[in-house]
């Protein structure tokens, strides 16, 4: 969407700066989860001024997206109460709708399993990260539930299935022709699934970092990471479901699905084809010397180093300045 900004515009989407960090609305997430009512309602006037702003400059947005996959963790019947009240009633001037796409669950939580370890070590197998996940569904249902029921119409749940799905479902949602956001989104910087080993790498980066002497930084490394042939043997693709795991989990979330009254979504599941990808565990025992070799190599495009401090970097810049003063 934010490569988008431009042709967004002139479609009458305004997808706006308020609230966004880079390319999502990442840090709006944030502020319903933890923060208080001042820095809310800071928020939302920051958003009805640009908002505002878009109106008297022409021509009048018909819509004001804010986006972050952020969002599904406010879902949760623990904190739902409090975003329905909110999305409901923002204040500032503003209403809106509030809406949810919805990925098929066996693959969203096998996705984000391998997702997390980009972003943080999580040095567990995916069969011990699953238990509290399949809790996680339920309460998460519940959740959507209550928003449902306070919210009415404002509030959809769209099922995008998976992968492009959710570029034509937001396409549908939004007026927009079909394929209008292909060119933008082949544009985003590739983050593709890395292969095993790179993921055993990411999964269990701390270990790597002790065996290689160094620091890493993993988003660095997970773009190099990206590519095929780093490591040498490596499996490109392949899922981390053991044999019959996929199948017991679906049935598991269709029963979670369906007691909480989204038949439609459990269908999803219930349609979902047999694994054809060989199955691999997150193992390290899977890494060679040779594949810490090839992490070692990257040292200089990877390296995890300290930033350095602004105020040393202007009183350094302007040393030199106050020695020719000086001379």
């Amino acid at each position: 969407m934010a490569r988008a900004v431009p042709a967004l515009r002139a479609e009458g989407v305004l997808y706006p700066r308020a609230g966004r960090i880079g390319a999502a609305h990442h840090p709006v997430a944030q502020l319903l989860r933890d923060r208080g009512p001042e820095e809310r309602v800071a928020f939302l006037a920051e958003l009805g001024a640009e908002i505002a702003g878009a109106q008297a400059e022409g021509p009048s947005p018909r819509v004001a997206l804010v986006s972050s996959e952020g969002m599904i963790n406010s879902c949760g019947a623990d904190r739902a109460s409090d975003l329905a009240a909110f999305l409901a009633s923002p204040g500032a001037g503003l209403q809106g709708t509030a809406v949810i796409f919805l990925r098929e669950m066996t693959s969203y939580l096998e996705s984000f399993y391998l997702q997390t370890t980009r972003f943080r070590a999580l040095d567990m197998t995916f069969e011990d990260y699953m238990p509290p996940r399949i809790a996680w569904v339920g309460s998460f249902l519940a959740g959507l539930t209550l928003i449902r029921d306070r919210m009415g119409d404002a509030f959809e749940i769209a099922l995008a299935g998976r992968g492009y799905d959710v570029l034509r479902a937001f396409e549908t949602r939004l007026g927009l022709r079909d394929g209008f956001l292909d060119e933008p989104s082949r544009e985003v910087d590739a983050m593709e699934r890395p292969g095993l080993k790179g993921q055993i790498v990411l999964t269990h980066l701390d270990w790597v970092a002790g065996q290689v002497g160094f620091a890493i930084n993993r988003r660095k490394l997970a773009r190099h990471l990206s590519g095929e042939g780093v490591f040498a043997g490596d499996v490109a693709r392949f899922t981390v479901y053991p044999p019959g795991e996929r199948e017991r989990i679906a049935e598991i979330c269709v029963r979670i699905i369906e007691e909480a009254g989204f038949h439609d979504y459990a269908a999803l599941t219930r349609a979902m084809p047999p694994a054809t990808l060989p199955h691999h565990r997150i193992d390290r025992a899977l890494l060679t010397p040779a594949d810490i070799a090839v992490v070692r190599s990257l040292r200089a495009a990877i390296e995890d180093r300290p930033r350095p401090d602004p105020a040393a970097l202007r009183a350094e810049s302007q040393a030199p300045r106050a020695a020719r003063r000086q001379a």
